[in-house]
């Protein structure tokens, strides 16, 4: 878009299609195969919110690069809303979380002030 709102409501609706990739579709997938050959569902989870969340902090490499406050974030984002997915065995909460940081994020980069949700 040619204005900073709308690529904060672009971001924002990003969010839950990255969610269906990252947190509904591949960290069931990983976790359900580690499950499989170790034969222990808590090893599985620990292993999968690890792997997917550090997956999720390559995708957003390109974005952010090296910067270490972003890594940090994005890493513990990535663990919260697995955590929140696996917990309750839905998309909700993480498509809320990661859609209103998005918005809150992008609406920050807009008014040029550093902004982000940690829950």
């Amino acid at each position: 878009f040619d204005s900073q709102l709308g690529n904060a409501i672009l971001s924002a609706l990003i969010g839950p299609l990255e969610n269906l990739a990252f947190f509904g579709v591949m960290f069931p997938t990983i976790r359900t195969i580690i499950e499989k050959y170790s034969d222990s569902r808590l090893f599985s989870v620990f292993v999968g919110i690890l792997l997917v969340s550090l997956i999720f902090l390559g995708y957003h490499s390109w974005r952010y690069g090296f910067n270490s406050v972003a890594i940090t974030y994005i890493l513990t984002f990535g663990i919260i809303n697995l955590s929140f997915a696996q917990m309750f065995n839905s998309m909700i909460i993480p498509d809320m979380v990661h859609l209103t940081n998005n918005l809150i994020v992008g609406l920050g980069l807009a008014a040029n002030i550093a902004v982000s949700i940690v829950i």
